[in-house]
């Protein structure tokens, strides 16, 4: 079971989005937003989606999220979350993973000037509440925009400070080609338990899914096939 702690999206939206993922089909929160272009099908299968949220939701009608535990909490601070994830832990010992979507929506709990501060003890709270309670967190954090035009590194991370410091790994998402957004690259920042460096290659289907390729690196326009 996974806990999901949205600071933007609602518990509803996420849960479709998961179903859809599932269904391999691609979920929009307004109709009206469905894509016509032959690249973007339209996803709509009732009966498979039926089935996945069925999935999402463990078939339990007092719990439905069932396996996916979300909570909308935009603007929390970092003891409201963590008192939250401990008594969310002690009612589902299911629980094993906990997600943060995002970190920078959180509230640091000083003034702006001060953020940077802030943030790195968010991030510290969340490797200490890890070490005590053995659950694994996933925060998801904005990069600068400077990765927007080449490969993500860990001096790209909003507000970095303590976050690299604190986490145990650290990896970033990269479109190596512009031209080509169904290439995307897993890049593994930092490995506190060995050696970092490792790219794993995604590939994302018109309908916004992805799917795992393998070990290695896209072949780049400059470098040709052989760069692997």
């Amino acid at each position: 079971e996974v806990a999901m702690y949205s600071m933007e999206c609602t518990a509803v939206g996420l849960v479709r989005k998961a179903a859809g993922w599932l269904a391999k089909q691609r979920y929009f929160d307004d109709p009206r937003n469905q894509p016509t272009d032959p690249m973007h099908p339209p996803p709509i299968d009732p009966q498979r989606m039926a089935v996945a949220l069925s999935q999402v939701a463990g078939g339990a009608a007092a719990e439905p999220l069932g396996r996916l535990h979300v909570n909308e909490c935009s603007g929390w601070t970092i003891d409201q979350l963590l008192a939250d994830a401990d008594a969310l832990l002690e009612r589902r010992p299911g629980v094993k993973l906990l997600v943060l979507d995002y970190l920078q929506f959180m509230d640091p709990g000083v003034e702006a000037q001060f953020a940077r501060v802030g943030f790195g003890d968010i991030a510290k709270g969340l490797a200490r509440h890890s070490r005590h309670s053995g659950h694994s967190w996933i925060a998801l954090s904005q990069l600068t925009r400077a990765a927007e035009t080449r490969p993500p590194g860990l001096s790209d991370l909003r507000e970095s400070g303590d976050i690299e410091q604190n986490a145990a790994w650290v990896l970033g998402l990269h479109l190596p080609d512009p031209q080509k957004p169904g290439q995307i690259e897993l890049m593994v920042l930092k490995n506190r338990e060995g050696p970092g460096g490792g790219i794993c290659m995604l590939e994302r289907y018109p309908n916004g899914m992805l799917r795992y390729v393998g070990l290695g690196r896209y072949p780049r326009k400059d470098k040709g096939k052989g760069d692997q």
